[in-house]
């Protein structure tokens, strides 16, 4: 991630200009809203996609294939399990929940681990919306 931003310093330029969120408990249909308010082309949203792996791969360029692309593909095959609670298509619009699980600024909701679950309670989740 250091290298790609490194070697396109103009992302962090980029000005985020009165942001839509969307807040609600799990299972309220915050992802269903959330859908409906991203088909609407003025948005810039995040794809399952980019979120699986927000980094292009090394000698990728803009313009080509995206390889990320055919990888969400098969994650959300995987994952289709879930689809009663959560259905993953690769092409969706996905909320930043996902980026968020490749920290560990997020709980899962699935295992409760009660020293991570002090430490979210009192972290500052600021610089991660940040960036």
């Amino acid at each position: 991630m250091q290298a790609f931003f490194a070697r396109y310093p103009q992302i962090e330029e980029q000005e985020i200009v009165s942001p839509v969120v969307i807040i609600g408990l799990q299972r309220t249909g915050t992802s269903k809203l959330f859908r409906n308010v991203a088909a609407d082309p003025q948005w810039n949203v995040l794809y399952t996609w980019q979120a699986l792996n927000p980094i292009p791969p090394a000698g990728w360029e803009p313009g080509m294939p995206d390889p990320r692309l055919a990888a969400a593909e098969v994650w959300c095959q995987q994952q289709s399990f879930m689809s009663k609670a959560h259905k993953f298509e690769a092409r969706a619009p996905e909320m930043e929940a996902m980026l968020m699980s490749q920290t560990f600024m997020v709980n899962s909701g699935m295992y409760v681990v009660p020293l991570i679950e002090a430490w979210l309670e009192q972290a500052d989740f600021i610089p991660l919306y940040r960036t």
